[in-house]
């Protein structure tokens, strides 16, 4: 893979930040307002995690989960005069600047409380939460991540094999090289004038590799390109929601992330033997 594309790639994942998701303007509740008052407004807002402020303007703390969308998370207490009696006091740990990466913002909202809010200038001005990582910026840093797994998986099979695109595909066996000869029948069909190897398909890759030994795992990768395929590439394709409503959406596209640049990692050690 050119060192220059590989570049342009990893730049483009870096670019993708908090504040491209986060929600503005905040909707905040008053730290005197009382729990009714409160649950009113979430409701109207469909708001789950509701900043409160004080007699300032400025966000003191945070009334969670008021929706209850995290079912087995507590709810605010409904007993007390005030939300500032049953909110989460501000601290560090639910603050993220708006500049930092939504790759790293992942690892933020992985465990409770589920969201964070958003620093830009030194004011808390946004909060970021899972339903958020459905937005098209994170369409791009998928489309990064899985266009840069494709092109280190070509560069690798090419390494592998001495270009003998050929070799690599007679590893699927009879009936899978068999397709993708008929697919490249059909490029050339058409007058493009594409490599054998640009027929295969990007789980076609991974079980080449597999079978050339780079890419560990033995028969269950095609199972993992599989899962690939369905939970990243297909939400680009069809625009269909890469993390559902549930914190175990949330884990499970980090997970795809993670494994998508685990065997980047291990094609691009194997390109550049």
């Amino acid at each position: 893979m050119a060192d220059a594309y590989a570049e342009t790639l990893s730049q483009l994942e870096a670019a993708l930040q908090v504040r491209h998701i986060a929600r503005r303007p905040l909707i905040t509740v008053a730290a005197e307002a009382t729990p009714d008052e409160a649950a009113r407004l979430a409701a109207e807002h469909a708001i789950n995690n509701l900043p409160v402020v004080g007699a300032d303007g400025d966000v003191v703390g945070v009334l969670e989960n008021v929706g209850g969308e995290i079912a087995d998370g507590p709810r605010p207490r409904t007993d007390v005069g005030t939300v500032r009696d049953s909110m989460r006091p501000l601290n560090d740990g639910v603050l993220v600047e708006s500049q930092r990466s939504i790759e790293g913002l992942l690892e933020d909202l992985l465990d409770a409380p589920y969201y964070q809010l958003v620093v830009s200038e030194g004011r808390i001005d946004g909060i970021v939460t899972a339903s958020d990582l459905n937005k098209a910026p994170v369409r791009v840093l998928a489309y990064a991540t899985v266009a840069r797994l494709e092109t280190a998986m070509t560069a690798a099979i090419r390494h592998a094999t001495k270009g003998d695109d050929e070799a690599a595909v007679r590893t699927l066996g009879g009936s899978g090289a068999g397709q993708v000869r008929a697919d490249h029948e059909r490029l050339k069909e058409g007058n493009l004038n594409a490599a054998l190897l640009a027929a295969t398909t990007f789980k076609q890759k991974g079980i080449i590799l597999a079978r050339l030994g780079v890419f560990g795992g033995g028969d269950t990768v095609e199972q993992e390109f599989d899962d690939l395929y369905q939970r990243l590439r297909n939400p680009l394709m069809h625009m269909t929601p890469f993390v559902a409503e549930s914190i175990a959406g949330l884990r499970e596209f980090a997970t795809d992330l993670a494994t998508a640049r685990r065997r980047t990692d291990e094609a691009l050690r194997t390109a550049a033997a």
